[in-house]
């Protein structure tokens, strides 16, 4: 019962059973426990964070991302190490209409750029989080991606030591912003490692 109540119902809950002097041990061991909860979640999202973080010493961390605009669309993906600098940045162009699909190609081409360049240790950050907790196994993959997650999910699971997270638009600007970028280019791909002018767009949306 105490799981299903919202954050300000729980605390009137907690106060209600305070005003009325409720000793029974056992009601008060799950009041505290789901007090201890509310307070962490509370904590999580006063203190969520609003712009790129670096991961651990001798990791990489790569945020990807997606952007469909009218019948274009293009994907993006930035590989940074703990100190925040940039190892390799990759562009291009996909065949599809669709955000999630392109979101879901991002998943899968970063992987196989991770394949490509041996890197042992990978955290991979999308603000999908239909990509992210279908590829964690938290949900069930929709239909329209199912081809592309099939692929990552085979290499995610024979690697120990990568992990994808979900992460909120606020961290993760430099990869939309490449993403846009891209579709205003005349090219259909990129892959470097010299920062465009675009990188310095890192903590809002880019527009021209």
């Amino acid at each position: 019962m105490l799981a299903g109540l919202s954050p300000v119902e729980g605390l009137c809950f907690i106060w209600s059973m305070e005003s009325r002097n409720y000793h029974n041990s056992s009601a008060n061991r799950n009041i505290m426990m789901f007090a201890s909860v509310l307070l962490d979640l509370i904590w999580k999202y006063r203190n969520k964070p609003t712009a790129w973080e670096p991961t651990l010493a001798g990791w990489i961390k790569i945020n990807l991302d997606a952007v469909v605009i009218n019948d274009e669309a293009s994907i993006a993906y930035v590989a940074r190490d703990a100190g925040g600098s940039v190892i390799k940045w990759v562009a291009q162009r996909v065949s599809t209409l669709f955000p999630l699909v392109a979101e879901a190609f991002a998943a899968n081409f970063a992987m196989e750029l991770v394949v490509a360049e041996w890197w042992p240790n990978v955290v991979f950050t999308s603000d999908s989080k239909i990509v992210v907790d279908v590829l964690n196994a938290f949900s069930e993959t929709p239909w329209s991606i199912a081809s592309a997650i099939e692929n990552c999910s085979f290499k995610l699971s024979s690697e120990a030591c990568w992990s994808f997270l979900c992460t909120p638009r606020l961290c993760n600007f430099m990869a939309h912003n490449i993403a846009r970028w891209c579709l205003f280019c005349d090219s259909n791909s990129y892959l470097s490692s010299v920062l465009p002018p675009i990188m310095l767009f890192n903590t809002s949306k880019w527009s021209l």
